[in-house]
């Protein structure tokens, strides 16, 4: 897959079902109006292509949507997503007081400051394990930033179906005005809540991955410290044994 063709289906995802539910909202309350209409087979393509092309922009949107909302909505009175990480880390001085950092007077800083842990984690790494690492990290990243920009067109498309109902409410069928608006608002409901509950599930399995590895290291690298500290005591015993002989 190339460069084009992955980023136009990463945002084109949410942009196509958010024009999906508004579009399925709107074809049934004003499918009177719809029917009387002259319609063919040409409006129909260039309806739909249209649509295509539009739902990349939205989905790309969202995604911005998604980032801002995300980033800047998180403050230090809030639940931060590295703490859940920083948690598993049993030596979290390394971490928090790196050259005298204040860990927790800003979300933004805490965060570059993890990541500079992780990247230099990653870093110190052979190439295999490199691989491998980085891999299931940008496939954990990349997919909780995929359901948090779903989440946010599925929400958008709930507002707006709800704006569409109250303003045509007077103008459809019984059949049309309940029933049909219902079951999409249902559904609507349904992937929002299934796409909330996957983005906290990768969301929770990223913060344990690198929590977990990052714990790893730190002991690792404690131990290794530790043995050669000794090293030199080692090293005067043996000088003084062979000075006595």
């Amino acid at each position: 897959m190339n460069f084009d063709t992955k980023y136009l289906i990463r945002w084109g995802i949410p942009g196509w079902v958010f024009m999906i539910f508004v579009c399925l909202m709107y074809v049934v309350r004003e499918f009177k109006a719809l029917s009387e209409a002259d319609l063919n087979i040409g409006n129909v393509v260039s309806f739909v292509v249209l649509i295509g092309f539009v739902g990349v922009t939205i989905g790309y949107l969202m995604h911005q949507v998604y980032f801002s909302i995300n980033w800047n909505g998180t403050n230090n009175k809030q639940r931060r997503v590295i703490d859940d990480a920083l948690l598993l880390v049993k030596d979290k001085e390394r971490i928090r007081k790196y050259k005298n950092h204040t860990w927790g007077k800003n979300y933004h800083e805490d965060y570059y400051l993890f990541e500079f842990h992780w990247h230099s984690f990653l870093l110190s790494l052979c190439i295999e394990k490199r691989t491998y690492l980085e891999d299931r990290y940008r496939h954990l990243l990349s997919t909780i930033h995929a359901l948090g920009a779903l989440r946010a067109a599925l929400l958008s498309s709930l507002i707006v179906n709800f704006v569409i109902v109250l303003l045509t409410f007077s103008k459809t069928e019984p059949a049309l005005s309940f029933v049909l608006p219902g079951l999409i608002i249902l559904l609507n409901v349904y992937l929002l809540i299934v796409s909330d509950k996957g983005f906290k599930y990768y969301s929770s399995n990223l913060n344990h991955f690198q929590g977990y590895f990052l714990d790893n290291h730190f002991s690792e690298a404690e131990v290794s410290t530790n043995a050669e500290m000794e090293l030199p005591e080692i090293d005067q015993q043996e000088n003084e044994e062979s000075i006595e002989v």
